[in-house]
Protein backbone atom coordinates (compact mmCIF):
# COMPACT_ATOMS: atom_id res chain seq x y z
CA UNK A 1 0.00 0.00 0.00
CA UNK A 2 0.90 3.48 0.00
CA UNK A 3 2.99 3.02 3.56
CA UNK A 4 5.19 0.61 1.50
CA UNK A 5 5.35 3.42 -1.73
CA UNK A 6 6.60 5.77 0.95
CA UNK A 7 9.28 3.18 2.28
CA UNK A 8 10.63 2.91 -1.01
CA UNK A 9 10.65 6.76 -2.11
CA UNK A 10 12.73 7.09 1.47
CA UNK A 11 14.82 4.66 0.93
CA UNK A 12 15.64 5.51 -3.39
CA UNK A 13 16.21 9.54 -1.58
CA UNK A 14 18.76 7.51 1.19
CA UNK A 15 20.55 5.76 -1.57
CA UNK A 16 21.00 8.80 -3.56
CA UNK A 17 18.94 7.36 -6.46
CA UNK A 18 16.54 10.33 -7.27
CA UNK A 19 17.79 10.69 -10.83
CA UNK A 20 17.27 6.84 -11.52
CA UNK A 21 14.09 6.18 -10.15
CA UNK A 22 10.29 7.37 -10.71
CA UNK A 23 7.35 6.54 -8.81
CA UNK A 24 3.97 6.73 -10.99
CA UNK A 25 1.37 6.93 -8.12
CA UNK A 26 -1.43 6.24 -10.16
CA UNK A 27 -3.47 3.64 -12.37
CA UNK A 28 -1.90 3.27 -15.70
CA UNK A 29 -4.49 2.07 -18.52
CA UNK A 30 -3.56 -0.14 -20.62
CA UNK A 31 -1.33 2.13 -23.45
CA UNK A 32 0.59 3.83 -21.00
CA UNK A 33 1.12 0.17 -19.45
CA UNK A 34 2.21 -0.77 -22.78
CA UNK A 35 4.56 2.41 -23.40
CA UNK A 36 6.29 1.42 -19.91
CA UNK A 37 7.08 -1.88 -20.54
CA UNK A 38 8.26 -0.98 -24.29
CA UNK A 39 11.11 0.86 -22.53
CA UNK A 40 11.76 -1.80 -20.13
CA UNK A 41 14.66 -4.28 -20.62
CA UNK A 42 14.02 -6.59 -17.45
CA UNK A 43 10.81 -6.86 -15.99
CA UNK A 44 10.91 -7.70 -12.52
CA UNK A 45 8.28 -9.73 -10.22
CA UNK A 46 9.00 -9.51 -6.40
CA UNK A 47 6.37 -10.71 -4.86
CA UNK A 48 6.69 -11.48 -1.08
CA UNK A 49 3.59 -14.09 -0.98
CA UNK A 50 4.59 -17.49 -3.06
CA UNK A 51 0.58 -18.09 -2.59
CA UNK A 52 0.53 -15.21 -5.31
CA UNK A 53 -2.14 -16.38 -7.32
CA UNK A 54 -2.45 -13.57 -10.33
CA UNK A 55 -0.26 -11.08 -11.46
CA UNK A 56 -1.87 -8.76 -14.05
CA UNK A 57 1.27 -6.87 -14.65
CA UNK A 58 3.19 -10.14 -15.20
CA UNK A 59 0.63 -11.53 -17.82
CA UNK A 60 1.19 -8.50 -20.06
CA UNK A 61 5.40 -8.05 -19.64
CA UNK A 62 4.50 -11.89 -20.89
CA UNK A 63 2.72 -10.47 -23.88
CA UNK A 64 5.13 -7.67 -24.43
CA UNK A 65 7.78 -10.48 -24.49
CA UNK A 66 9.87 -9.06 -21.84
CA UNK A 67 12.87 -11.32 -20.08
CA UNK A 68 11.49 -11.35 -16.62
CA UNK A 69 13.31 -12.15 -13.02
CA UNK A 70 10.41 -13.47 -10.29
CA UNK A 71 10.18 -14.53 -7.00
CA UNK A 72 8.98 -18.33 -7.26
CA UNK A 73 5.05 -17.24 -6.47
CA UNK A 74 2.31 -19.58 -7.51
CA UNK A 75 1.24 -18.04 -10.97
CA UNK A 76 4.96 -17.10 -11.54
CA UNK A 77 6.25 -20.53 -11.22
CA UNK A 78 3.18 -21.81 -13.35
CA UNK A 79 3.88 -19.61 -16.52
CA UNK A 80 7.88 -18.91 -16.01
CA UNK A 81 8.61 -22.74 -17.09
CA UNK A 82 9.71 -23.54 -20.55
CA UNK A 83 12.74 -21.00 -20.37
CA UNK A 84 9.86 -17.78 -20.35
CA UNK A 85 11.48 -16.17 -17.28
CA UNK A 86 14.18 -16.77 -13.94
CA UNK A 87 12.83 -17.64 -11.02
CA UNK A 88 14.72 -16.55 -7.33
CA UNK A 89 14.80 -19.91 -5.32
CA UNK A 90 14.38 -17.40 -2.32
CA UNK A 91 12.95 -13.91 -2.47
CA UNK A 92 15.64 -12.14 -1.27
CA UNK A 93 17.84 -8.95 -3.33
CA UNK A 94 20.69 -11.18 -3.75
CA UNK A 95 19.21 -13.64 -6.00
CA UNK A 96 17.20 -11.24 -7.81
CA UNK A 97 20.32 -9.33 -8.50
CA UNK A 98 22.20 -12.22 -9.46
CA UNK A 99 19.35 -13.57 -12.00
CA UNK A 100 19.58 -10.54 -13.47
CA UNK A 101 22.93 -10.25 -13.62
CA UNK A 102 22.99 -13.33 -15.67
CA UNK A 103 20.59 -11.83 -18.31
CA UNK A 104 22.65 -8.52 -18.66
CA UNK A 105 25.94 -10.77 -19.00
CA UNK A 106 24.36 -13.22 -21.81
CA UNK A 107 22.48 -11.15 -24.41
CA UNK A 108 21.26 -14.30 -25.98
CA UNK A 109 19.58 -15.44 -22.78
CA UNK A 110 17.75 -12.19 -22.82
CA UNK A 111 16.72 -13.18 -26.82
CA UNK A 112 15.64 -16.50 -25.50
CA UNK A 113 13.96 -15.02 -22.56
CA UNK A 114 11.89 -12.63 -24.42
CA UNK A 115 10.92 -14.88 -27.91
CA UNK A 116 9.37 -17.74 -24.89
CA UNK A 117 7.92 -15.34 -23.44
CA UNK A 118 6.13 -13.68 -25.88
CA UNK A 119 4.95 -17.46 -28.07
CA UNK A 120 3.04 -17.81 -24.27
CA UNK A 121 1.72 -14.39 -24.19
CA UNK A 122 0.74 -13.88 -27.34
CA UNK A 123 -1.72 -16.60 -27.00
CA UNK A 124 -3.65 -14.49 -24.48
CA UNK A 125 -4.83 -11.55 -26.84
CA UNK A 126 -8.06 -10.50 -27.24
CA UNK A 127 -7.97 -11.49 -31.12
CA UNK A 128 -6.46 -15.19 -30.09
CA UNK A 129 -9.54 -15.21 -27.16
CA UNK A 130 -12.04 -13.79 -29.76
CA UNK A 131 -10.73 -16.80 -31.83
CA UNK A 132 -11.19 -19.63 -29.63
CA UNK A 133 -14.50 -18.45 -28.14
CA UNK A 134 -15.79 -18.18 -32.04
CA UNK A 135 -14.37 -21.77 -32.90
CA UNK A 136 -16.37 -22.74 -29.17
CA UNK A 137 -19.68 -21.60 -30.05
CA UNK A 138 -18.86 -22.87 -33.95
CA UNK A 139 -18.76 -26.78 -32.42
CA UNK A 140 -21.73 -26.07 -29.91
CA UNK A 141 -23.99 -24.93 -32.51
CA UNK A 142 -23.33 -28.04 -34.60
CA UNK A 143 -26.35 -30.14 -34.10
CA UNK A 144 -25.93 -33.18 -32.26
CA UNK A 145 -25.07 -36.78 -33.69
CA UNK A 146 -27.51 -39.51 -33.27
CA UNK A 147 -25.69 -42.19 -30.87
CA UNK A 148 -26.22 -45.95 -31.68
CA UNK A 149 -28.97 -47.76 -29.89
CA UNK A 150 -26.84 -50.40 -27.35
CA UNK A 151 -28.89 -53.69 -27.49
CA UNK A 152 -27.38 -54.63 -23.69
CA UNK A 153 -28.81 -58.39 -23.88
CA UNK A 154 -26.84 -59.06 -26.39
CA UNK A 155 -23.77 -58.45 -24.37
Amino acid sequence: GESYRLMLANLVNELGLQKHVCFVNKYLNDKELNDYLSLTDIYLSPYPNKDQAVSGTLAFALGAGKAIVSTSYAYASEVLTRGRGLLALEANSEQLARLISQIIAKPELKKSLEENAYQLGRTWSWSNIGRQYCSLFAMLEQPEQEVAQVNYARL
